[in-house]
């Protein structure tokens, strides 16, 4: 694997988790709409129809949150092994902070005390150390 590749492959989890946060915040949304429906008084005209189907999006979306959230478990413990596959501490550190944490090259140069720049050097040799999927180290 290409360390343009273990980037990538490491980089999915902070996308799954914005997957994650959107999903919860639309099955928040939904349950307000149908919280919405069932206080309107009966006069007003709705039907069981509407809130059956307020009931059937909130069901949809917290299965595939369900999915999703098993998705990203499976996927942290992966980049978990990655990491804890490297020897060196500055780039287990580094790559936590990156990838698990989800910081910004800036914001971890800020924690680790380094250069943007210096960071860089040391993820490249993190990336050709890192075992993946069970592959050799390199």
């Amino acid at each position: 694997m290409t360390n343009q590749e273990k980037v990538q492959f490491l980089s999915r989890y902070k996308s799954l988790g914005t997957e994650v946060d959107r999903l919860a915040q639309e099955i928040c949304r939904w349950e307000n709409r149908k919280k919405a429906l069932e206080m309107e008084p009966l006069t007003s005209g709705k039907t069981e129809g509407e809130l059956d189907g307020s009931e059937q999006e909130i069901c949809c979306l917290q299965k595939e949150l369900r999915r999703k959230i098993r998705e990203i478990l499976f996927l942290r413990r992966k980049i978990d092994r990655a990491i804890s596959s490297l020897k060196d501490s500055t780039q287990r550190l580094l790559c936590s902070l990156r990838y698990l944490d989800g910081l910004t090259w800036e914001e971890v140069a800020e924690k680790m005390y380094y250069s943007v720049q210096h960071l860089h050097k040391i993820h490249v040799k993190a990336l050709a150390h890192m075992e993946l999927d069970g592959e050799g180290k390199r």
